[in-house]
């Protein structure tokens, strides 16, 4: 199961994740990456360290505490009244609380990154939602605990990764059941969101002749092409997603926000 996420986690094709997720991916597949020490020097290079990122982001999200539970809410039920949502997308909500923490986030990383950016990331996460919920494929509480209980077990095991989540714990001010009810728990819903959607896009495909099963007997050369046909069709259908997309900007942002059918903005 591990395998399972480790790979999805650093899928090219995964676009959707966010700048939580993000920092969850430095800690669970940058440090541990012992395979590819070219691609760690290069990310060391042109990337902040752990270190850097902890130390920005720490003050804002310190002080904005209640913001991180509301983001974390925000999955757990999309019943919110209009004057707490930023846009309607299909039946999932953008809730003004998790922009203004992603915006915050952003600020203290990356201050040139504009509201309209951040606002679409939003959208496009809720648009992968919003699938999950018309394909009855939102994570289970049982997946979740699942997905919890792995990287928990790595906590215990792997000192690295441990040093990585005890500084996010240290620089941010929360708990360790804050750390792993919240935010990483922010984390496995949209990693799984993510895992269903994929493979169900991916099976549908293959089921219609749209895309060529990846064989038992495949070779090397064979699995790589298919692969490549995968992430291609991918790409094609998340840009689909996003133009046919129902998404309803509330009245009092429409002069600030514009929602843009036609760009990928999560990368």
């Amino acid at each position: 199961m591990e395998n399972k996420y480790a790979k999805l986690l650093k899928c090219a094709v995964v676009f959707v994740i966010i700048i939580l997720a993000v920092l969850s991916i430095m800690i669970t597949g940058v440090i541990n990456d012992k395979d590819n020490e070219q691609n760690n020097a290069l990310y060391a290079k042109d990337r902040p360290t752990l270190d850097d990122v902890f130390e920005s982001t720490g003050e804002y999200v310190r002080n904005h505490k209640n913001l991180l539970k509301e983001a974390t809410k925000s999955l757990k039920t999309f019943k919110y009244p209009d004057h707490l949502v930023v846009a309607q997308i299909g039946d999932v909500p953008l809730t003004i609380s998790e922009l203004e923490f992603r915006k915050g986030l952003y600020a203290s990383v990356n201050p040139a990154k504009g509201t309209n950016d951040i606002f679409n990331e939003l959208v496009e996460n809720k648009i992968f939602i919003n699938e999950a919920v018309q394909r009855g494929f939102l994570p289970t509480n049982a997946e979740i605990d699942e997905f919890l209980s792995i990287h928990k077990e790595k906590y215990k095991s792997d000192p690295e990764y441990r040093d990585g989540v005890d500084k996010l714990i240290q620089s941010w001010g929360i708990s360790e059941d804050e750390y792993w009810q919240e935010y990483e728990w922010y984390n496995a819903y949209q990693i799984i969101v993510m895992d269903k959607v994929y493979k169900d896009v991916i099976s549908e495909a293959e089921n219609k002749s749209k895309l060529p099963i990846i064989g038992i007997g495949d070779n090397n050369s064979e699995v790589m092409k298919k692969q490549e046909l995968q992430k291609s069709y991918w790409v094609q259908y998340t840009m689909k997603l996003k133009k046919q997309a129902d998404v309803k900007v509330n009245n009092k942002f429409v002069n600030e926000l514009n929602f843009d059918p036609n760009k990928w903005y999560s990368s």
